[in-house]
């Protein structure tokens, strides 16, 4: 790939890579994005606006011209700005390559840094490397934010020629002064694209996070990448994922610092709640998303921490796949370069189990190593939906994939729907439906042992016969009786059922007798 050398956010021959859950790749024009989108979707973006994070000036002790590069905070409070982390260059400007540039002279705690005429900073200490440390920065906060306003520019590297200005590196939706690097994934928006998304019904929500630099120039440094980072995430984003994830939408993230902030809210329970905390984990290959299903993301090179990140929607082979495209393709990589949308992949039971455990939303049934199973080895995913009592029939119908590179093209066709109807729930006898799994090619006993209050029949597309032995195509009808307090012991805090074996013990034991259909 070929480094983007112009600072503009949305060019008009931007191209997107489309990675869907299968690895099936499409190219198409970035400003397209939203087409591979679906409504129910919940796009959420970062709208941190850049600080003027590079400050030059002198190492009072010896003389020295340095260049500081803030790199972190520990909160996104307006009056915290007088202790930054900060990576420390020689003299020198952004035209040199970071990886090329002179080291700073050596740092102790207690030397003073100036910048300008008006800003001090004093090194408190070094933070495990020779080149990164905590400064303190005299006067009052009104004062600090004055003169990183008038001194400070834009983390900048080599590969643009041209000083850039704040607005270069502003996004569309930015708010709070907070990032150090801008959140480049949100250039690709604007308000067509938003207004492109209310049209085709997918909701839009932010986050911020105060995103960190991408480069250190130095290997050890870089490896510690990306440092901790203060994000806050506000009541309404917080009720829209919920809301979300209970009606079976996606949640679509703008860019890996959007990831990191809802993967580490999320990390206690599987819930995103509202609040300001500091993600300090590092999401990769064996990280278990539990909250976002997809990613708009730039390009970026395989030893980077995004590309790290990346690995956790689709494995090693796809993202190998992904890399030779764009690299054929002529893509542009940095912050001002063509992006990638790319689909959490579906795994295999044995794949989840190696990541931890199954990721709350989604459950994906076995490889067919059960006596019970019949057919051929897949890996099934359903979407877990709770659905209004408003819903007189159908209290869900969710939707069977059949992961094709497991099961084979063959067997695509096999599986239909699985519709769960509870006339419990149209009685008004539970306020959520339950949800079940179901197997095609199951016996009618075989299923029984999972769910003994369930009545399994098939539904044929000409008529209708009751009770009949499931077969491997056609509508399976599930009904699940339940009452509302085992209804709502079932359900997690974000309305997902969190244990399969659980909700068929609380079926078995609790269920009233009532009237199947």
């Amino acid at each position: 790939m070929t480094a983007a050398d112009r600072a503009v956010q949305r060019p008009l021959d931007a191209r997107l890579l489309v990675v869907d859950s299968h690895g099936r790749m499409t190219h198409a024009p970035r400003s397209r994005f939203v087409d591979f989108l679906q409504p129910g979707d919940l796009v959420i973006a970062n709208d941190a606006a850049t600080l003027p994070a590079s400050l030059s000036g002198v190492h009072l002790r010896s003389g020295a011209d340095i260049e500081a590069r803030l790199a972190g905070r520990s909160s996104l409070a307006p009056d915290d700005v007088h202790r930054f982390s900060a990576v420390i260059f020689g003299a020198g400007d952004f035209h040199v390559r970071t990886e090329d540039r002179p080291r700073p002279p050596s740092l102790e705690a207690g030397d003073r840094l100036i910048f300008g005429s008006e800003i001090t900073a004093t090194i408190e200490a070094l933070l495990g490397h020779p080149r990164l440390a905590r400064l303190h920065f005299e006067g009052s906060s009104s004062a600090v934010w004055g003169a990183l306003a008038r001194h400070g520019r834009p983390i900048q590297y080599a590969h643009l020629a041209t000083p850039l200005d704040l607005w270069d590196v502003w996004t569309p939706i930015a708010s709070l002064p907070a990032a150090f690097e801008p959140p480049s994934a949100s250039f690709a928006l604007d308000w067509k694209s938003l207004r492109a998304m209310r049209g085709r019904r997918i909701a839009f929500a932010t986050i911020t996070l105060a995103a960190g630099i991408s480069s250190t120039g130095d290997p050890a440094l870089d490896r510690r990448l990306p440092f901790d980072e203060p994000y806050r995430i506000s009541e309404s984003t917080a009720f829209a994922i919920r809301q979300t994830r209970a009606a079976g939408g996606r949640i679509v993230a703008i860019g890996t610092t959007v990831v990191r902030a809802l993967e580490h809210a999320a990390a206690r329970d599987g819930v995103v709640r509202a609040g300001e905390n500091v993600a300090n984990q590092r999401v990769g290959a064996s990280s278990r998303l539990t909250i976002v299903d997809a990613i708009l993301s730039g390009t970026h090179e395989p030893d980077s921490s995004h590309y790290q990140l990346l690995r956790a929607f689709v494995d090693d082979a796809v993202l190998g796949r992904a890399s030779a495209a764009l690299e054929a393709g002529g893509f542009r990589t940095h912050e001002f370069g063509d992006s990638v949308l790319i689909e959490k992949e579906n795994r295999t039971a044995g794949d989840e189990a190696s990541a931890g455990g199954l990721p709350c939303g989604n459950r994906v049934l076995g490889q067919g190593q059960g006596k019970g199973w019949s057919e051929p080895p897949g890996a099934f995913e359903m979407q877990e939906r709770f659905f209004s009592p408003q819903q007189p029939t159908v209290a869900a119908e969710l939707s069977v994939l059949v992961d094709h590179a497991v099961a084979g093209d063959e067997n695509r066709n096999a599986i239909e729907t699985v519709c769960v109807t509870d006339s419990a729930l149209r009685a008004g006898r539970v306020d959520r439906s339950g949800e079940i799994f179901i197997r095609p090619g199951l016996a009618e006993r075989d299923a029984q042992q999972l769910a003994p209050d369930a009545l399994l029949e098939r539904r044929p597309r000409r008529r209708q016969r009751k009770r009949e032995r499931p077969q491997r195509s056609g509508k399976i009808c599930v009904q699940l009786v339940a009452q509302p307090v085992e209804m709502r012991r079932l359900a997690g805090n974000d309305g997902t059922v969190e244990s399969l074996a659980n909700g068929f013990d609380l079926c078995r034991q609790h269920a009233p007798v009532g009237e199947l259909e």
